[in-house]
């Protein structure tokens, strides 16, 4: 018994990923294939053991296969898409080969990765211009657990995506033009909470023209400590997104797109958070105020009180140049 579990082996498969949609009754196989390099031929009954699969899904052309010596023998494993559900899944089960008195020799381990129905779902951007409008789209199922899918979207402003039948939440982060000048920049959020896909492809666009400042109003003027921006979207009974973080302090500027309605499958809710504080320094010259101060990480705190000082420009940059513009004592 020992010489004849030494001389044979089998090779393992695992069936090739199928693609929505089906033929009803569509089914789809690979071979399992023995090899005995022994003396003597062996013959081996088959069985299959699936416990965690759908009843039936699995099968074999035969139930019993014999290797001759030096040779090699197949058995097909069949199956059936039908006995899956119509959604992402995969199962697997062992092929079993016994030999004389029912010993089991071999175990072959098969799988099958089905996937399901896809529909085309395109995200278009658009920037203040009409142009495409790069930056980072997180996009959401709600309707399934599944972890949201983070995709980024070039110049061209098209995102070409397949996606199961449900409900979606796009949420998107790209840079814009700033308040303070050409060389600002401003951090744009642009929202689409929820989208239905059906059995048909459908297009989302998501335009920057249609963005609004959303800014903090206080009593007294301040100075920008700190900016959080919060996103959660849930659905019933399903695990919610959640979408916090720190906005970076190069940012002079928050955008928002409105959503136009309220959503009406679960919860949405987009907000806010602003660390306003006494500003550490003001500086005011000929011509207003600069308004637009950033306190580098880690200063101190300067002194207190109303400072009188010369200013001077100084167009270049190289030694020569800081010495032309006499900076000494401004």
């Amino acid at each position: 018994a020992g010489a004849v579990a030494a001389t044979v082996f089998a090779t393992g498969v695992d069936f090739a990923a199928l693609h929505w949609p089906y033929e009803p009754g569509q089914r789809t196989e690979q071979k399992v294939t023995y090899t005995n390099t022994g003396d003597t031929p062996v013959t081996l009954d088959l069985t299959v053991e699936a416990p965690t699969a759908p009843a039936g899904l699995f099968t074999l052309t035969s139930d019993q296969v014999t290797v001759p010596a030096h040779g090699t023998s197949s058995v097909t494993v069949h199956a059936e898409l039908d006995r899956m559900a119509d959604e992402d899944g995969y199962a697997y089960a062992t092929v079993v080969g016994a030999g004389p008195a029912g010993t089991p020799r071999l175990h072959t381990l098969v799988g099958l990765d089905k996937k399901g129905q896809r529909v085309g779902l395109t995200v278009t951007t658009k920037d203040r211009s009409g142009s495409g409008l790069p930056g980072q789209v997180l996009l959401k199922d709600i309707t399934r657990d599944v972890v949201p899918q983070l995709y980024e979207v070039d110049e061209s402003g098209r995102l070409d995506l397949q996606v199961r039948p449900g409900t979606y939440s796009i949420l998107m982060h790209a840079e814009v033009p700033g308040v303070h000048g050409a060389h600002s920049v401003g951090r744009a959020v642009l929202v689409a909470p929820e989208i239905v896909v059906g059995d048909d492809a459908r297009t989302v666009t998501l335009d920057a023209r249609t963005l609004r400042q959303v800014s903090a109003v206080t009593p007294q003027r301040t100075s920008l400590a700190g900016l959080g921006m919060h996103y959660f979207r849930s659905y019933p009974d399903r695990y919610r997104l959640s979408d916090n973080y720190l906005l970076d302090p190069r940012y002079d500027s928050l955008w928002a797109t409105p959503t136009g309605r309220k959503v009406e499958q679960g919860s949405f809710t987009l907000g806010f958070r602003w660390s306003m504080i006494q500003p550490p320094l003001t500086v005011q010259g000929k011509g207003g105020q600069y308004d637009d101060l950033r306190m580098q990480s880690g200063s101190e705190i300067g002194p207190q009180g109303r400072h009188e000082l010369d200013a001077v420009f100084v167009a270049g940059s190289t030694p020569a140049d800081v010495a032309g513009a006499r900076v000494g004592g401004k």
